[in-house]
């Protein structure tokens, strides 16, 4: 018998990620290459599950094909994983606007409220992204146009007013924010612009205590008949009525 040779660590390490990814694909999206060639290729651009960025691609497709106008926002972009999602399904709706709100400064101070749901105390400063990913693959490895496509840095609290007549109606928002003064403060900024038949997407919904808290305020606060759809874990969407 021929004596095994091992592979070396990084090229059985990226087999294992490879078997790892399709092992979390559905079945039925093997009948959809275009769809998962997209979602394997943001996946190191994000943390987000496949299931999330597989509703979030649904939805946005949907969108398309019933021509409802309205820009796809999204608040918290870390690296640029879902916003590659919504990017590129927009590529070629010429009035079609990309809102792109992060700091890329990581998370701001969390409240006593930013518990995880292992009980742990949010920090400042997690969830680190990159501005320079973010644009390498939207840009670069996306080959996506840049004219409809608006990265704004910093603060919700400094950017999303002053962007607010610019961004006219919202399609599809996409909340990943994390903590509750975040979260809370995109709905109420937010919310209103969100067209009917358009749709809110939460991250953060299962893992951390105060967003969920965020979005229950709001909802009840509102007086809003909505179901909240679960995704997986963590992931919630809603489509306004």
């Amino acid at each position: 018998m021929p004596e095994m040779v091992a592979e070396p660590h990084s090229l059985a390490d990226q087999r294992r990620k490879r078997v790892v990814k399709i092992r979390n694909v559905p079945i039925r999206d093997f009948l959809k290459m275009r769809k998962m060639k997209l979602i394997l290729a943001v996946k190191p651009y994000t943390l987000i599950t496949y299931a999330r960025l597989s509703e979030l691609y649904e939805k946005a497709v949907s969108l398309e094909k019933k021509q409802i106008n309205g820009s796809f926002v999204e608040c918290g972009v870390c690296n640029g994983g879902s916003a590659g999602i919504l990017s590129w399904v927009a590529r070629h709706n010429r009035n079609r606007r990309i809102w792109l709100f992060d700091s890329w400064e990581g998370m701001p101070e969390p409240t006593a409220s930013d518990i995880s749901s292992f009980g742990a105390l949010g920090k400042k400063g997690i969830a680190l992204g990159s501005e320079i990913r973010t644009r390498e693959l939207l840009f670069g490895k996306l080959a996506l146009r840049t004219d409809n496509i608006r990265l704004v840095k910093g603060w919700f609290n400094d950017t999303i007013i002053p962007q607010k007549e610019a961004i006219s109606d919202i399609a599809l928002l996409h909340l990943d924010c994390d903590w509750y003064e975040s979260v809370k403060y995109c709905l109420n900024e937010l919310y209103d612009r969100v067209v009917q038949g358009g749709y809110v997407f939460i991250d953060d919904y299962g893992d951390w205590k105060g967003c969920k808290m965020a979005v229950d305020e709001f909802i009840r606060e509102r007086g809003l008949s909505v179901e909240l759809i679960k995704i997986d874990y963590t992931g919630v969407f809603l489509q306004k009525k």
